[in-house]
């Protein structure tokens, strides 16, 4: 029995998400008609990335814009630096994205720091709802 019960919490163990440091920013920061801005990352080549961020800030009606270069726009009241990586596994899959958001300042004010889990069975979900999962993270609603 102890064998059976052993066994059954390595698995569930094995079954976890991944790994996650979070230092949010909460919704009730951030004024109606601010602006985050996502500089592009050209070395990230997980297919449709930047618009799979623009529509999780969107879900929480805030306003984006993407900027390349390093010229930060003007209007941009939040910059948002971004990394993620794919790993194979019998099929490619989102393993690791950090998402930084920075005030016009340059000082961070939220930061994700995601890996997945190299055991978890739901490793091969779907890149957007992975996306929009770690966006809520970083944004971080108020309670009521």
């Amino acid at each position: 029995m102890k064998k059976l019960l052993l066994i059954g919490l390595v698995g569930v163990s094995l079954v976890g998400c991944g790994s996650m440091s979070v230092k949010p920013l909460s919704l009730s920061n951030l004024n109606q008609g601010q602006l985050i801005c996502i500089e592009d990352n050209p070395k990230v080549t997980v297919p449709a990335f930047e618009e799979y961020l623009k529509e999780a800030f969107g879900r929480h009606n805030i306003k984006t814009r993407l900027f390349a270069n390093g010229t930060v726009p003007d209007t941009c009241e939040y910059k948002l630096n971004y990394v993620a990586l794919r790993s194979w596994d019998m099929g490619i899959y989102l393993s690791k994205v950090k998402l930084e958001l920075l005030n016009s300042k340059d000082e961070q004010v939220a930061l994700v720091d995601w890996r997945q889990n190299d055991f978890a069975l739901n490793k091969w979900r779907n890149d957007q709802g992975k996306v929009y999962d770690l966006v809520d993270q970083l944004i971080e609603k108020k309670k009521k």
